[in-house]
């Protein structure tokens, strides 16, 4: 799970990347577009990196919950 949160972070990264430098070489209608797509690119890694978070406390809690319930 967490190889698949480094990966995506990476991607999102490049992508990131060359929406600037496509940015730089288009007119500013283009740019605008671009922004927008780079805008919903972060608010969807946002999401993900959110769900991971959720993924990963859940786990730890139902680790610990069972720790504890074979220590009783």
């Amino acid at each position: 799970m967490l190889l698949r949160l480094l990966r995506t972070i990476c991607l999102e990264m490049l992508l990131t990347a060359a929406n600037k430098a496509l940015a730089s070489l288009l007119n500013p209608t283009n740019t605008a577009l671009l922004l927008a797509t780079s805008v919903q690119i972060n608010t969807s890694f946002a999401a993900t990196t959110l769900l991971s978070s959720s993924s990963i406390t859940l786990l730890a809690s139902k680790l610990l919950l069972s720790s504890s319930s074979s220590e009783d």
